[in-house]
């Protein structure tokens, strides 16, 4: 079956590693970087696969709807740390381990059904830096694990790890640092 594909993401550093990925295994695949571009995008034609990374808007459910198959986010976060901030909570928290949370996508952020979750250490010395480049990379591994589910026509898994929080609001993540920093 040739599948269509289109990649939500924004211009980031590694955004280019993420689309060159991509179009070595679907060179068909449509990568938009807005919402002009994803609604020009879907008045042509409709999804068999909808991908998302990096993209910070919330992707409206009429395209949600109009996908075939999935609509999969990729989140730089385990499943402890849904929504904003993701890295600064693990090492605010003193967590022992990162991870990276691949998840099929409903209309609110970081709340669908997990596919899949990559969970790695966090080091004594990390800062964020270290660890936002870390959770890249295990990013790009859950990335290319479901291209080739996707490529090979397999059904994508249900994690055994799903959401362990709500996912916070920007608000949240901004109420709990201005807190931290008046301290």
């Amino acid at each position: 079956m040739n599948k269509n594909l289109i990649f939500l993401t924004r211009d980031t550093n590694y955004s280019k590693t993420f689309i060159d990925k991509l179009l070595s295994v679907f060179p068909s695949a449509i990568v938009v970087k807005n919402e002009n571009q994803l609604l020009q995008a879907y008045s042509k034609k409709d999804f068999h696969y909808m991908l998302c990374l990096g993209y910070e808007k919330l992707v409206k459910k009429k395209f949600l709807d109009r996908t075939k198959i999935a609509c999969i986010n990729f989140h730089p976060g385990s499943t402890y740390n849904p929504g904003f901030g993701c890295h600064s909570f693990a090492l605010l928290n003193k967590d022992k381990f990162a991870g990276v949370t691949c998840y099929h996508m409903d209309d609110s952020f970081d709340c669908g059904t997990v596919i899949d979750e990559l969970k790695f250490k966090i080091y004594e010395n990390d800062n964020f830096s270290d660890l936002r480049d870390r959770t890249i990379g295990y990013l790009f591994q859950s990335f290319s694990k479901i291209l080739n589910i996707i490529y090979k026509n397999k059904i994508l898994p249900v994690s055994a790890s799903q959401w362990k929080i709500k996912p916070r609001t920007y608000n949240q993540f901004y109420d709990n640092f201005l807190y931290i920093k008046m301290k």
